[in-house]
């Protein structure tokens, strides 16, 4: 997903970050040690819904 800053320019999410960054090691790596990427990755969108939630209550008060 690309989304705008307050300046007008497109930023590009995390979560498409992520999914860009799944997309490059999928052909790259072989099934037993793909679990080796997928649980950092879960990890880091985790962190983001978590941060992206306490943008949000900032931006509300």
């Amino acid at each position: 997903m690309v989304k705008s800053n307050p300046n007008g320019e497109k930023v590009k999410s995390m979560e498409s970050w992520i999914w860009d960054a799944a997309c490059s090691i999928r052909g790259a790596a072989d099934a037993p040690k793909f679990k080796e990427f997928i649980l950092p990755l879960i990890f880091v969108k985790r962190l983001c819904d978590v941060f992206d939630d306490e943008i949000d209550r900032m931006q509300k008060k």
